[in-house]
C-alpha cells in the first residue's frame, strides 16, 4: 500500500465544521451490525466541546447507526456500498475494501459528500477512507489508542495530512525516556509480590483475538499459525517459552497449536504487566500485539512475527507516512487544538484552560483497562476487602 504525502500546503478553504467519524464499514464478525460506533461518539463527545471553544465550529458524526448512535448511516447504506465494491456484507467483506485505495465511483462520490467542508477527525480510520480523503484535499486528525496503556490513564497517537498540523503534533509528542522511566516504575508496582518462579531467560508470546484490524494483510486477516517458522526460531533461543492465551480465548486452536508444537512451550495466566517486571522474561513476541510496544519500554526484547499495529514518530522527529506521534493528557485542553489547528485555520484565542490530570480517567471512560487494572485498582480494592470485607 502507497505511503500518503503530507499536501504542501492547508487546504484551498477553510474548514466550516468538525466531522467525526471512524471505521463505518466495519460489521461484527458474526451479525451484520457495526463494531466502531460506539468508540466514534465516545471521540466526539470527549474532543468536541474542546475543539468547538477552539475554533467556533459545530461538529457531527458520520457512522454507521445503530443503537443510540445516530451517524448519518444505516445498514443498508453501509450494504450498498459493499455492494459496490463486490463484496460481501460481512467481516470478511469489510477486509477486502479495508486498504482499499480507490473506490467505485458512487462511494467516493457519497464520500466526498459527507466530509466535503469539514476538518475529519477519526478514531482508527481506515486507509480507503484516508485515500478519498487525500485525493479531494479534505484535512483530517486519525487518532487511535496509543500503545502504550501501563501510565496513570491512557494516551493518544494522532497523525494528520497537513504539514503545519503534524509538525505542532511532532512539538508535543511524549519523550521515549519518560515512557521508559514510566515502565520502570510500573514494573516495581506489577512485581512486588509476584511469587511464581520462572525459567531464567525465557520468551514470553501473547495471543490475540483473530479479526483485529492488526492482522489484516492486503486484503484477507493473517493467522499466528502461519508464523510458525518465526515462532520456532524464538522457541530456539529460549529455555521455556510461555504461552499466555488471550482470556476471552482460553482454548483457541491456535493457542493449543503452539503449545503442542514446540517441545518447552508451556502456557502461563498470570498479569502480562506481571510478567514483563521479572527479569526471567527476556523477549516478549506476538503477532501483531500492542503489548509488544509496551514490553520494549519494559526493558525486554520486543518482536512482531507478523507487523507492529502502528508505527511511531519518536522524540519530536516529523511523522512520515502513516506514523503517528505519541501524546499524553494536552488534547483535554482548547490550547492544544488551537496550537495544532492555527497554521491551517482561524481559531479562538488561547485562554490557559486546563484539564487537570486524573488517574483512569480515560480508562473509566472508555471502559478499557487491558489488564492494567489487575495492578493498579483491583488491587487497592483486593487489599481494602481483606481488611474491611464481610468476616
Amino acid at each position: 500500500m502507497a505511503e500518503p504525502d503530507f499536501p504542501a500546503a492547508p487546504p484551498a478553504s477553510a474548514p466550516q465544521r468538525i466531522v467525526f467519524t471512524g471505521d463505518f464499514l466495519r460489521a461484527s464478525p458474526y451479525y451484520w451490525r457495526p463494531t466502531q460506533h460506539f468508540n466514534a461518539r465516545w471521540l466526539q463527545q470527549l474532543f468536541g466541546e474542546a475543539l468547538r471553544q477552539a475554533t467556533g465550529l459545530p461538529n457531527e458524526l458520520v457512522m454507521w447507526s445503530h443503537d443510540s448512535v445516530s451517524g448519518g448511516l444505516d445498514g443498508n447504506a453501509v450494504a450498498q456500498i459493499h455492494d459496490a465494491f463486490g463484496v460481501p456484507r460481512n467481516v470478511q467483506g469489510w477486509v477486502r475494501i479495508f486498504n482499499e485505495q480507490s473506490c467505485p465511483p458512487q462511494v467516493e462520490a457519497l464520500l466526498v459528500h459527507l466530509f466535503r467542508d469539514a476538518l475529519v477527525v477519526g478514531f482508527e480510520m481506515p486507509p480507503m477512507v484516508e485515500a478519498v480523503l487525500m485525493r479531494h484535499g479534505i484535512p483530517f486528525i486519525d487518532v487511535i489508542n496509543h500503545p502504550v496503556r501501563f501510565l496513570d490513564d491512557l494516551m493518544f497517537g494522532m497523525r494528520s495530512n497537513l504539514a503545519p498540523v503534524a509538525r505542532g503534533l511532532a512539538a508535543r509528542a511524549v519523550r521515549e525516556d519518560w515512557l521508559r522511566l514510566m515502565g520502570s516504575i510500573q514494573a516495581a508496582a506489577a512485581g512486588r509480590l509476584f511469587r511464581q518462579t520462572l525459567v531464567p531467560d525465557s520468551a514470553l508470546f501473547l495471543m490475540q483475538m483473530e479479526h483485529d484490524r492488526s492482522q489484516v494483510d492486503g486484503q484477507r486477516f493473517v493467522g499466528v499459525t502461519e508464523f510458525m517458522g518465526r515462532i520456532g526460531e524464538i522457541a530456539k533461543r529460549h529455555e521455556r517459552l510461555y504461552v499466555k492465551a488471550h482470556p476471552l480465548a482460553p482454548q483457541a486452536p491456535q493457542t493449543m497449536a503452539i503449545l503442542g508444537q514446540f517441545p518447552n512451550a508451556e502456557r502461563i495466566e498470570a498479569n502480562f504487566y506481571t510478567l514483563c517486571a521479572t527479569d526471567a522474561i527476556t523477549r516478549v513476541a506476538a503477532m501483531s500485539s500492542s503489548t509488544v510496544t509496551e514490553a520494549g519500554y519494559f526493558g525486554k526484547r520486543a518482536d512482531y512475527v507478523f507487523q507492529p499495529p502502528f508505527r511511531f514518530a519518536r522524540d519530536g522527529a516529523l511523522p512520515q507516512g502513516r506514523e503517528y506521534v505519541g501524546l499524553y493528557n494536552d488534547y483535554l485542553a482548547p490550547d492544544f487544538w488551537r496550537g495544532i489547528l492555527s497554521g491551517v485555520m482561524e481559531t479562538t484565542p488561547e485562554d490557559g484552560m486546563r484539564v487537570p490530570e486524573k488517574p483512569n480517567r480515560l480508562r473509566l471512560s472508555l471502559r478499557e483497562f487491558w489488564n492494567f487494572n489487575e495492578i493498579d485498582t483491583d488491587f487497592a480494592t483486593e487489599l481494602w476487602m481483606r481488611k474491611n470485607g464481610p468476616k
